[in-house]
């Protein structure tokens, strides 16, 4: 079994408070948890307004499906225009 996560680090330019940056954010989750299969959640400091990170995991028979599996999460995330995307951080696991 292979485990690949990342925390995404998104700048949101047109958040201008909280609930703003709240909004893309949510909007942003729930686009990758009805078109991906993967689990994802807001995390990261939730005080910074035109900043916020996503984090996603994906779990697979091989490194190719899941590492597939989060490229793609990346290019929807890219795609998505209130956010850019300023960091990546990966990270796979195999299990035995």
């Amino acid at each position: 079994m292979v485990v690949e996560s990342a925390i995404i680090e998104l700048q949101i330019d047109s958040a201008t408070n909280l609930k703003e940056r709240r909004s893309v954010l949510r909007s942003a989750i729930q686009l990758l948890r009805n078109t991906k299969k993967l689990s994802v959640a807001e995390v990261g400091d939730d005080a910074l307004v035109n900043y916020g990170e996503i984090g996603i995991a994906s779990v697979g028979k091989s490194a190719l499906e899941v590492a597939q599996t989060i490229d793609a999460a990346l290019e929807t995330i890219d795609r998505t225009p209130e956010i850019c995307v300023v960091g990546v951080t990966r990270e796979v696991t195999i299990l035995k």
